[in-house]
């Protein structure tokens, strides 16, 4: 088995975490302590890094454009919501102003990890590769990127924030364009809008990644959400800290 102690890290006890934000027992606001990022190795191949989370802190919902990563929880319970983009890409774009374009995914995973656990794997459109971490207890976790984060290339990180399937069934996004991709064309189509409208929309114009006319499976409303990019959220409290486990050789 793989813990803690390989990396140089020791388990947090409970009891001296004071949490984060307003988490605490009757709201009551508390000092926000930091998430901890130690960096273990980088280069143009991968980036190896831990989180150190508090009680309840929070990295928000966010991509790996082109990426897999890696992920173990070494101590503690975290709680992984994640989600894949449906595909083809379904757009919806209020005519309201002011109003987010939003994009349809389905729910990946929503658990709770608790160590120790398998390692979890997400890939570039598959196994949820937009997710958010929160933290039930005090936890660490391993993450192995490859590739890494780049901007240049394409591999920025972008945050979102989801809602319910239901909550554009009415207005301001009852008269919408859906825009669904397929292959280098897209179908826009100005519609007054169902719940049951999309879904067949997707059954309609689906396609496997070979372009073969895959369905798309038909679940349930609560598998489905709608995902609105944000900038980095401001309440994102992050440090880095030193990694003092062994060296890593490539």
């Amino acid at each position: 088995t793989f813990g803690p102690a390989d990396v140089g890290l020791k388990e947090e006890s409970p009891d001296d975490d004071r949490g984060h934000g307003f988490f605490g027992l009757n709201r009551v606001i508390r000092w926000a302590q930091p998430i901890t990022y130690l960096d273990i190795h980088e280069c143009d191949s991968f980036t190896m890094c831990i989180f150190c989370f508090p009680t309840s802190s929070v990295i928000p919902l966010h991509d790996h454009p082109g990426m897999t990563v890696f992920s173990k929880v070494l101590y503690g319970s975290m709680h992984v919501k994640a989600y894949d983009w449906v595909e083809p890409s379904c757009i919806k774009e209020s005519q309201e102003p002011g109003c987010p374009q939003v994009r349809l995914a389905r729910l990946a995973a929503d658990k709770v990890l608790t160590a120790p656990c398998g390692t979890s794997i997400l890939y570039p459109k598959t196994g949820g590769n937009l997710h958010c971490f929160t933290a039930v207890t005090p936890c660490a976790v391993l993450d192995v990127l490859a590739p890494p984060y780049r901007e240049d290339l394409g591999r920025k990180c972008t945050y979102y924030v989801d809602y319910p399937y239901s909550a554009f069934a009415g207005k301001p996004y009852d008269l919408c364009h859906h825009t669904c991709y397929k292959g280098t064309t897209f179908l826009k189509v100005k519609v007054s809008v169902s719940q049951s409208e999309i879904i067949k929309l997707l059954k309609n114009h689906s396609t496997d990644s070979a372009g073969n006319g895959a369905q798309i499976s038909n679940g349930k409303e609560e598998e489905y959400a709608w995902l609105a990019e944000i900038e980095t959220p401001d309440d994102l409290y992050m440090r880095s800290g030193v990694y003092v486990g062994p060296s890593i050789r490539v």
